[in-house]
């Protein structure tokens, strides 16, 4: 994916996912600073050009969901002097989308403004995650061993106390 530096910061995305269990878009990236300066970033914007839609980052609410990085905390954020920062960015989703994205993949630019006056960019394409039902989880955990097999061809169980 495409990255834009700009005076010693530069971000790139790593990965880009829309998730229906949490109606919403993770990109997990990084943003590094080679100044000798620590950088405040003040806002992520989320631009799909295709859609007309500019969608404010941070954090998703509540947890469970685990993009592969540590969430960045909502902005105002501190990136320190000579850092590389790795963290995920969270966005929700317009309702109208109804549990799906309109094109996948969806392509996207990822902006992160500077304070006071810079903004450092990267482009995205972002691709839908499957999402896994309470029924589809039901049916995969039925069809796992028992805890109390051992060793089989699924791999290593592990015991987990006596049987209630």
């Amino acid at each position: 994916m495409e990255e834009r530096a700009t005076l010693g910061l530069a971000l790139s995305i790593r990965s880009a996912f829309y998730t229906r269990d949490y109606l919403g878009i993770a990109l997990v990236g990084e943003i590094r600073n080679t100044a000798g300066n620590t950088v405040q970033l003040t806002d992520w914007v989320l631009e799909l050009p295709v859609q007309k839609l500019a969608l404010a980052g941070g954090p998703p609410r509540g947890g469970g969901l685990y993009p592969g990085a540590p969430w960045w905390p909502a902005p105002p954020m501190l990136i320190e002097a000579r850092r590389l920062a790795v963290g995920a960015v969270f966005f929700y989703a317009p309702h109208e989308w109804n549990n799906a994205l309109p094109e996948n993949p969806l392509q996207g630019r990822l902006r992160a403004a500077i304070f006071p006056d810079k903004v450092i960019e990267s482009d995205v394409e972002i691709r839908g995650l499957p999402a896994i039902t309470e029924t589809e989880h039901l049916a995969r955990r039925s069809t796992q061993p028992s805890s109390r097999e051992g060793l089989n061809r699924e791999g290593p169980t592990f015991w987990q106390g006596p049987p209630s």
